[in-house]
């Protein structure tokens, strides 16, 4: 996330703006502007009769609206920060013939040519940006839009980032978040924590390089997270980056891709009651496989399903690829610890470093048929009574 360098600036009662019609260092055409590069600390709107061009980091404290239309240019280095010391409401909604433009101020922008946008914690529940553009952002190692808030975040198109598209903290989530597009970024779409994978909306395009997708930060999904959540199938796939403990509800969607680091695995009703449905298709099976370009058996750890599970949670049509890391003999695809009556149904366990299924003190329920196991290398199921 962005390394915050805070400048104490003396508090204006009004935006202190200058119009240029200089050549900027960014190589930019002479073309009048309005620079901002002052903190805006009163209720602003920006207009689309004019061109906005911020220099260096700017603080919005103060609720703005960007008009439909609006283009703002950023110079090197430059940003804008809202709603980092007090309550502020952005509200950058355009049209889908009048989007809202963030973009470099240079004439020949490469990916990163400027900082990004940042919504901090005071940024309040009713901002929304819809039908914007937010181009060549993500200088150095920040992402191209830092969200510490939970915010609406519809019809964008965010390309041409440095590295990270979006990236959400732990206080990081969407009220709302369909119909955007994020492309041509340096690694991710979005990264994320996993308690928030949810509000990952529909009709969404992520386009990723090789071995890049959607990366989800470890962590907890819980009840206060919501009783009956649903991950959603995307362009690209989950990338798990360690252990994801599930304690609520939780749906699957058909198509699902879902892939984990060496370390990284799901747990299923450890603590709590928890219910999963993980149902896919045979045309779109739903996939947990290695993040490893050329995998290997026992590439990652596996999935995890403890006492706490319901007995109406199923598998089907689900693969289960390059799991069994580890020196237990439990390892396994799928590991069943003390749950009776889980129903496995139409998977396939391939390539696992020990046992396809290994069940500790349970059995599997009588509908769990059609099963397949290839290259298991202890056995297809294993058995603790």
């Amino acid at each position: 996330m962005k390394k915050l360098t805070f400048i104490t600036i003396a508090m204006l009662s009004l935006l202190a703006v200058f119009t240029s019609c200089e050549k900027d260092d960014d190589n930019n055409p002479k073309e009048e502007f309005i620079l901002i590069n002052e903190n805006i600390t009163v209720t602003t709107t920006w207009t689309a009769n004019n061109l906005y061009v911020v220099e260096g980091d700017v603080y919005v404290d103060a609720n703005i609206t960007i008009q439909p239309g609006t283009i703002i240019k950023f110079k090197t280095g430059a940003s804008l920060n809202f709603g980092y010391n007090e309550n502020t409401t952005i509200t950058a909604n355009g049209t889908a013939d009048k989007r809202i433009v963030f973009t470099s101020f240079s004439a020949t922008p490469t990916p990163g040519a400027w900082e990004g946008l940042f919504f901090y914690n005071n940024t309040l529940e009713n901002s929304s940006l819809t039908y914007c553009d937010i181009d060549y952002a993500g200088e150095s190692i920040y992402e191209a839009i830092g969200i510490y808030c939970r915010l609406t975040f519809n019809n964008n198109r965010v390309r041409y980032a440095k590295t990270l598209g979006i990236g959400l903290d732990y206080d990081g989530s969407f009220v709302a978040m369909n119909g955007n597009t994020i492309e041509n970024c340096g690694t991710h779409a979005i990264s994320l924590y996993s308690s928030v994978i949810h509000t990952l909306g529909t009709n969404n395009t992520f386009t990723c390089g090789t071995g890049y997708g959607i990366n989800v930060v470890s962590g907890y999904v819980e009840a206060n997270d919501g009783t009956n959540l649903t991950w959603r199938k995307h362009t690209v796939p989950y990338i798990f980056e360690g252990a994801v403990y599930i304690e609520t509800n939780l749906t699957i969607q058909p198509g699902t891709i879902l892939k984990f680091n060496a370390n990284a695995y799901i747990n299923f009703g450890y603590s709590s009651t928890t219910t999963i449905n993980a149902i896919g298709t045979v045309t779109e099976p739903i996939v947990f496989t290695s993040s490893n370009l050329t995998p290997a058996a026992g590439a990652w750890n596996g999935i995890e399903v403890y006492n706490n599970t319901t007995s109406n949670s199923r598998f089907e049509y689900c693969e289960f690829n390059y799991a069994g890391k580890g020196a237990y003999d439990y390892s396994a695809g799928l590991y069943i610890n003390e749950m009776d009556g889980l129903t496995v149904k139409n998977c396939a366990f391939n390539h696992s470093a020990k046992w396809g299924i290994f069940l500790q003190y349970c059995s599997l329920s009588a509908q769990s048929t059609g099963n397949t196991f290839n290259a298991c290398a202890s056995g297809d199921i294993g058995t603790l009574d």
